[in-house]
């Protein structure tokens, strides 16, 4: 499992994802608190089971006695990513980009109406195929059935597949040009440090 905390103003959300299945647990935190963070840990386990392994950033809260304490008792090893370096803990980096990008979109600009609607974007996230995952859903590879569809008078969930997949799309094309960006400059400076004889 990877872990990290995520703000949206006041409210603090754990997220717990599965490297393996990409299955996305949300739970909302009353405090950033490594009590609350040990709590909110001992209630996944108890309804998923204990991973391994999880990985997770060098925030206090993270890794505080309360979360020590828990993950002992379930038999758990912390691993933590390195400092300054967020690609260790990629996987949920990248959920927490995802899921602003769908809070944007669906125009969710207040505390209260992320808390109010962050389950059914968790939600249609572990309910949408990946190309990662073969096509299935997170939902899928971890239960290894179709998750049940929910009709929603607010949302239709093939918009919200669609919507998904643009999101998808340009987090697909932003990474194609930082990329580019990245080797352009690095290939810059590698010709300025070249000696250039006379020809």
């Amino acid at each position: 499992l990877h872990i990290d905390i995520v703000s949206y103003g006041p409210i603090h959300f754990l997220t717990i994802i599965d490297a393996f299945s990409k299955f996305l647990v949300w739970e909302n935190l009353p405090s950033m608190a490594s009590y609350w963070v040990a709590s909110m840990l001992m209630r996944c386990f108890i309804e998923l089971g204990p991973p391994g392994t999880i990985m997770a950033d060098n925030a206090r809260n993270l890794s505080g006695p309360e979360v020590r304490k828990t993950l002992q008792d379930f038999g758990v090893t912390l691993r933590r990513s390195s400092e300054y370096y967020p690609k260790g803990n990629s996987i949920a980096e990248r959920v927490h980009r995802t899921l602003h990008q769908l809070a944007r979109a669906f125009s969710l600009r207040t505390p209260t109406d992320i808390r109010r609607e962050a389950a059914k974007l968790v939600y249609v996230y572990n309910s949408r195929p990946h190309k990662a995952l073969g096509n299935h859903s997170p939902f899928m590879v971890l239960f290894g059935r179709d998750p049940y569809i929910i009709e929603s008078d607010r949302y239709d969930l093939r918009e919200l597949y669609s919507l998904w997949d643009a999101v998808r799309t340009q987090q697909a094309w932003q990474h194609r040009n930082n990329k580019i960006y990245y080797d352009r400059r690095n290939r810059d400076q590698e010709r300025s440090g070249e000696d250039y004889g006379e020809g």
